[in-house]
């Protein structure tokens, strides 16, 4: 109990019993004479009113507990809500240190992929024309990595081609290939595809654009990465 109530308790009932004594002190001979069911009827009406003050008191303990509670409890949730914060917190920067790792481990794989693949570089395209068709030519080096099982597909297909396929390709090879198209000489686009798998194992390819040029005599090409 709260020690101001517990001292106005103890103050209170010690005043009171004091001025019960005093009373009840001329008139002790009565109270010895009295029967035991009027007694107990004074006794109860003599206490009644200390009985009341610690009811009282009890009541205005109870609101200061009360008090006290609803203010543990706020503090309570005030460091719930502080830790929560700082949880959150932890958690952003464990988020963004997952992040960076996964952007480094990201940029790591793409970049042995690309140091894994060829880089295939296209030279122009010549031409030889004997009065009926045209046979275009070009040369193609390999600046990157090895390949193999390489492969030469035209779409829509040639006439005739010097090579469809390689077994590897290495770096710093150059590969020639030549063809003729079905209708003499270039009239329409085509596509070149080289197919291989690098030097992980993985499967790629490289596109090229042939465009039909105007020319002199026929149609040169152009050889445009697609």
């Amino acid at each position: 109990m709260n020690r101001t109530l517990s001292v106005v308790g103890i103050s209170g009932t010690a005043i009171y019993l004091l001025a019960v004594a005093l009373l009840c002190l001329e008139r002790l001979p009565e109270l010895q004479s009295m029967p035991l069911n009027n007694l107990g009827d004074f006794l109860a009406g003599a206490f009644g009113p200390v009985a009341i003050l610690w009811l009282v008191l009890g009541f205005f303990q109870q609101g200061v507990e009360l008090r006290q509670n609803t203010e543990a409890l706020r503090l309570q949730a005030e460091e719930l809500h502080k830790s929560a914060e700082q949880q959150r917190q932890l958690v952003e920067v464990s988020r963004s240190q997952v992040e960076a790792e996964l952007e480094v481990i990201r940029y790591e794989r793409d970049r042995a992929a690309k140091a894994a693949r060829p880089q295939l570089i296209a030279q122009g395209v010549g031409a030889g024309f004997n009065g009926v068709e045209a046979r275009y030519e070009t040369s193609i080096k390999n600046m990157g990595n090895h390949a193999t099982e390489v492969s030469f597909t035209f779409d829509p297909p040639m006439k005739s081609q010097s090579r469809e396929r390689s077994p590897t390709w290495s770096h710093g090879e150059t590969l020639g290939l030549s063809w003729t198209y079905t209708t003499g000489v270039a009239r329409s686009p085509s596509t070149l595809t080289i197919s291989f798998i690098d030097a992980a194992g993985t499967s790629g390819s490289q596109a090229y654009l042939l465009k039909p040029v105007p020319g002199q005599h026929h149609p040169m090409v152009e050889l445009v990465p697609h």
